[in-house]
């Protein structure tokens, strides 16, 4: 990983409560950070393909404690793929998934 997501997460300001979307997640860097940042009140949704991945970040989730992280497995080649409602989320990222295409 060339950037730090650590790093990046902060210039993404995100605040208590808010809803994000990690579409791509994969091992759930970002997820994980972003649950984090938006506390209990809020949601974040990681969004991969790779059941194997999904899984990965569950247990990772579980074994830091955190509850505000919902997994989402999905082809966001297809429409709707995400399966969330359009307008539901106040953030979205989208990190390292073009080479997947």
């Amino acid at each position: 990983m060339f950037i730090k997501p650590q790093e990046v997460i902060k210039i993404f300001n995100l605040e208590p409560g808010m809803v994000v979307a990690d579409f791509g997640c994969g091992m759930g860097h970002y997820s994980l950070l972003a649950a984090r940042q938006v506390g209990d009140g809020g949601v974040v949704y990681a969004i991969d393909i790779q059941k194997e991945l999904l899984q990965a970040v569950r247990s990772r989730a579980e074994l830091e404690k955190i509850k505000n992280l919902q997994i989402i497995w999905a082809d966001l080649d297809l429409p709707n793929g995400s399966k969330l409602k359009d307008e539901s989320v106040d953030f979205v990222i989208l990190s390292n998934i073009l080479f997947q295409s």
